[in-house]
């Protein structure tokens, strides 16, 4: 029998915005309550095709987050807030990588291929600003200025604008002087004179994206590496959500949302940058649906001739959106979109046409999110977790595996490198997946000492393979992952041996990690610690612990084997004592709970539960299959209605997700 629920590592967003001294924008409100709307699971697959004739339209576009990183950490409540109380598209993507393309679609239907390479009055598209005018209706677009200039002192860089790189606005005085500023657009919220078509433009600190140079708000590879985030995107993400906090509320406070149907849409470009796959352009996913480009196999997407596309759809990743709307609640839907479906919801709704792949019969329109609706869900809730809850299973492969002692992880120091495993876990006999001991690398003699690729080899081990279904990934510890870090491409996995290639090598000091390890281990494997060497090219840098074949005792505190990991799901298997009426309480969380020193990253999931063997879904622990995202699992005893603990915690033990399949209509 299980019990489970979520618990949240950071104030509830309510609280946030109260103790910062922001209000929330009306009719912002806490429920506790259930959010259904059409479907099972508080999503709705259904499309509505009829949507109301806006008075207003906003689009706020963010910038290189994913999914992931926007929902699953706390760095972002106050969008996370409208995402309780609005529309919430949990399978929304970019149209492809990088940005200038997915902006393009959004006002044109077209661009799909052009890259970011793009000159002022390049394009010859026929776009929405033909669409509005044509219709005698209004449009504006307003700019904050440059990140490197004050409000004191403002800057506009205007040639930034998406609507300057189409050539009949670029070209056209009179529609040139729709770009406007910031102060513009406060004063015709104040005058009541907006237009019908409002593009809201943070500048590049503010839309999340982050400034080149060096500093404080120097974009990071924040989709690379175990905890999935830097400090500079931290801030990065910080000062978005304080952009949000200022601006949507003054629009929705405002004479002209209440004028009649509006909608405001927030969506980022495409998804998060990610140093290990430059084999999509350093972009974490490439996930897409309709409307996608299909790229041929062979293309060079990042720049490293040796790790060209596979071949395939090349969408912009899976992205956070919202849609607020006056003429509906809170709505949960997971059919896929893009931005593809921004555009033909606004055409649809003033019957302008469609444009490009707005035609497209496969992109649909956002229509779900204007109609109906539940309550608002309170600041615990997380409308974006999909799947089951935790399940207990009666298998226990361990049973019969003999007893051995797991030694606490140690250094192992050469001339170049100091190796360190991060746990050594137990590894039962006749279970396939298990997760395996991440390694940290610090590179000791110089910055340039790994310039080959790293290769992890079994030594010894009998019965015990590397699972072929794995994806390890190296990633880097550095304030920017730019191109002065170490990058690495796909892993190769075969029964013996993982390989990591060095798609850039690094000239600065740094931590290596690789995580993702996962072991198949036979039915007669060989009791006792299995062993690898890494080198680096021709360079041995060390052998470490990835594991130990054998169960652990039964002692006062749980005592963890290592998780199995399966598409979509993660077995947390463990010996522990029967103390008559105890539970376990098994947590999940996004960093080690015993080395953090901040708050945590991730969501933490918590189950209650008699038996000493679950099986707990991605969906359920929002646990996501992001290039080397990394998780932690710990267990102990805890007993009546408020779980009270009755020992300690186990020593953790860290794993990461496998992707399942792919959600409907998503290529």
């Amino acid at each position: 029998m299980v019990g489970w629920i979520r618990k949240l590592s950071a104030i509830g967003a309510a609280a946030a915005l109260s103790a910062i001294g922001v209000a929330a924008a009306k009719p912002v409100s806490a429920s506790s309550g259930p959010s259904v709307h059409g479907a099972k699971k508080h999503t709705s697959t259904r499309s509505s095709s009829q949507l109301p004739y806006f008075k207003h339209v906003f689009v706020i576009m963010l910038e290189n987050h994913s999914y992931a990183d926007t929902w699953y950490e706390h760095d972002m409540p106050y969008l996370q807030s409208l995402a309780r109380t609005y529309g919430l598209p949990t399978e929304m993507y970019g149209i492809t990588n990088p940005t200038v393309p997915n902006r393009v679609g959004l006002l044109s239907g077209r661009g799909r291929t052009i890259g970011d390479n793009v000159n002022e009055g390049q394009l010859n598209y026929t776009n929405l600003v033909d669409q509005l005018e044509q219709h005698h209706l209004t449009w504006g677009a307003y700019y904050q200025h440059t990140e490197t200039s004050t409000a004191q002192h403002p800057v506009y860089n205007f040639s930034e604008s998406t609507f300057n790189l189409f050539k009949d606005i670029y070209n056209n005085p009179s529609r040139e002087a729709h770009l406007q500023t910031f102060p513009d657009l406060a004063q015709a919220l104040q005058d009541n004179t907006v237009p019908n078509f409002v593009w809201v433009g943070p500048n590049f600190i503010t839309n999340s994206h982050g400034s080149g140079s060096p500093g404080p708000y120097q974009y990071t590879y924040q989709g690379a590496g175990p905890g999935g985030s830097a400090p500079n995107d931290t801030r990065l993400e910080q000062g978005a959500d304080t952009f949000l906090q200022r601006w949507v509320p003054r629009i929705m406070n405002s004479k002209a949302w209440h004028s009649g149907p509006s909608a405001i849409f927030i969506t980022e470009d495409e998804t998060s940058y990610d140093a290990s796959m430059p084999q999509i352009g350093e972009w974490a996913s490439d996930l897409g649906t309709a409307g996608s480009p299909v790229v041929p196999s062979g293309t060079v997407l990042g720049g490293y001739a040796a790790f060209p596309f596979p071949g395939g759809v090349n969408g912009g990743g899976r992205i956070p959106a919202v849609v607020i709307t006056n003429t509906a609640r809170h709505v949960v839907s997971s059919q896929p979109f893009n931005q593809f479906s921004i555009l033909k919801t606004i055409e649809s709704a003033w019957h302008l046409g469609y444009l490009g792949q707005a035609a497209n019969p496969k992109v649909h329109t956002m229509s779900v999110f204007f109609h109906g609706g539940t309550k608002a869900q309170g600041p615990s809730a997380t409308p974006w977790s999909t799947g089951p809850g935790a399940k207990a299973t009666t298998a226990h492969a361990w049973a019969n595996s003999p007893y051995e002692p797991a030694l606490p992880p140690k250094d192992v120091s050469s001339t170049d490198a100091t190796l360190r495993p991060i746990a050594d876990p137990h590894l039962s006999q006749g279970a396939n997946g298990q997760a395996a001991s991440g390694l940290e690398l610090f590179v000791t003699s110089q910055p340039t000492s790994i310039t080959g690729n790293l290769t992890l080899t079994l030594i010894g081990s009998q019965g015990v393979t590397f699972a072929k279904r794995s994806s390890p990934v190296g990633s880097t510890k550095v304030g920017n992952a730019d191109e002065d870090a170490t990058q690495f491409g796909p892993s190769v996995v075969s029964a013996r041996t993982v390989t990591l290639p060095i798609a850039n090598t690094g000239t600065v000091a740094e931590e290596l990690d690789v995580s993702g390890l996962m072991l198949d281990v036979g039915p007669n494997a060989q009791p006792g610690p299995v062993q690898a060497t890494l080198a680096s090219g021709s360079t041995t840098l060390g052998t470490v612990t990835l594991g130990t074949v054998g169960r652990p005792a039964v002692r006062s505190t749980p005592n963890l084997l290592a998780p199995i990991i399966q598409p979509d799901t993660v077995q947390v298997r463990f010996t522990a004592p029967k103390v008559p009426g105890a539970r376990y309480e098994v947590e999940i969380e996004g960093q080690n709970p015993v080395t953090a020193v901040g708050p945590d990253l991730s969501e933490k999931y918590v189950a209650y539960t008699r038996s000493d063997n679950v099986v707990i879904s991605n969906g359920a622990a929002e646990l996501t299959a992001l290039a080397g995202k990394q998780y932690w699992v710990r267990v102990r005893l805890v007993s009546g209605r408020n779980h009270r603990a009755m020992g300690n915690w186990s020593t953790p033990l860290p794993f990461t997700a496998l992707r399942g399949a792919l959600p409907p209509g998503v290529s």
